[in-house]
């Protein structure tokens, strides 16, 4: 009992409910006193730090923060970088499992003119993969792709790591297209960057 008040548990942990008159006033009194309308409760440094804690962790509930550097990822992006790895793997594999010797490969029989070798062929999709992906970026598109570009790869093996280049530029554009921060992904391909787009 401290100056005529009495302190009773409190609904909260940590709280005390502070009755006015304490153990020498009348019994009706008391029970006036105890009535939830009449009641004061203290709340103790310990409780005001918990409700404190309860209070911040709500707000983070209710308003997640971004986090520092989070990065969007633009589904059209996305979509696209799905479609070309399936054109990636496709044409690389094929273009792999060609003999050096068949990269002269010209189909004569019917009505081709003006067709392409093989290695010809090679040669035009990665100049066009990085057209293409130039025009993206605003830059300058190698000039002739048509008619091979001015890439000088003549070999089977110029021509692969050429292929491969052009598929991993396009990758590169593709992820910096797709994220708002763009992030260092120097010869990664299109299939780095489709994971990293999921």
């Amino acid at each position: 009992m401290i100056n005529g008040t009495v302190a009773r548990p409190g609904p909260f942990a940590g709280t005390r409910n502070v009755v006015p008159g304490g153990a020498g006033n009348s019994e009706s009194e008391q029970r006036a006193s105890a009535s939830p309308s009449r009641r004061a409760s203290v709340v103790t440094p310990g409780s005001a730090r918990r409700l404190v804690a309860v209070f911040a962790l709500a707000a983070c509930l209710i308003f997640p923060a971004r986090a520092v550097g989070q990065e969007r990822i633009d589904p059209m992006a996305a979509a696209v970088a799905q479609s070309f790895t399936m054109i990636e793997q496709s044409f690389v594999d094929l273009a792999e499992a060609m003999p050096a010797e068949q990269y002269t490969f010209k189909p004569t029989n019917g009505e081709f003119t003006d067709v392409r070798t093989f290695g010809e062929q090679v040669k035009h999709v990665a100049c066009t993969n990085f057209a293409f992906f130039s025009e993206i970026e605003k830059k300058e598109p190698p000039e002739g792709c048509g008619t091979g570009g001015p890439h000088p790869a003549t070999t089977k093996a110029e021509r692969m790591t050429y292929l491969r280049e052009s598929f991993a530029y396009a990758g590169r554009v593709l992820q910096g297209r797709g994220r708002v921060r763009e992030r260092d992904t120097s010869g990664a391909s299109i299939r780095q960057s489709r994971h990293e787009l999921r």
